[in-house]
């Protein structure tokens, strides 16, 4: 394939991957760009500096020779929006009933819940990053501090709080 002109290249959108350090600011990289990273102390310097590292990276290598790769997000192939999942036909029934219900199509029903449940994951996965951030630093914290402990109390009560057993009034 004939290389393309550099401002070609430098129009590309690349993903980066930010990384929050309480200590140290902020880390960018990006996967698709072998070694290129940058960072910052403030979020306000982030979008200057994420374009700078990008832009001179890319240079830098068409400067040399070397090849420039294609973002991942632009290769069409490797995420079709389509995969196949096998699951009990319980399931497969009550999944169909929930989706006539709610008025929508199976597909759509079933794409919500799994946007909903990755979500929540992320944000499990963010909260128990900043616990241990926090514990790092010598804070204290009470209550519950990690989310598998919350989750354990939201079934066990509903709201989070661990529900006292009620008696009964003497006859």
């Amino acid at each position: 394939m004939p290389r393309k002109k550099l401002a070609y290249y430098l129009g590309l959108k690349y993903p980066f991957r930010v990384r929050v350090d309480p200590q140290d600011g902020f880390f960018v990289d990006f996967p698709d760009l072998p070694g290129c990273m940058t960072d910052a102390d403030d979020i306000a310097d982030l979008p200057a500096r994420i374009e700078e590292a990008r832009a001179l990276w890319i240079e830098s290598e068409y400067e040399v020779g070397a090849d420039i790769p294609i973002p991942t997000l632009m290769d069409v192939d490797v995420y079709s929006g389509k995969f196949n999942v096998r699951l009990a036909r319980s399931l497969h029934e009550a999944l169909s009933e929930a989706s006539e219900a709610a008025g929508v199509s199976l597909n759509q029903y079933v794409a919500t819940l799994l946007a909903r449940g990755d979500a929540q994951a992320r944000l499990e996965r963010r909260i128990d990053d900043l616990v241990d951030a926090l514990r790092s630093e010598g804070i204290a914290l009470s209550g519950h501090a990690r989310v598998a402990d919350t989750r354990e109390t939201y079934r066990a009560g509903g709201d989070g709080v661990e529900k006292p057993k009620r008696r009964r009034k003497p006859a």
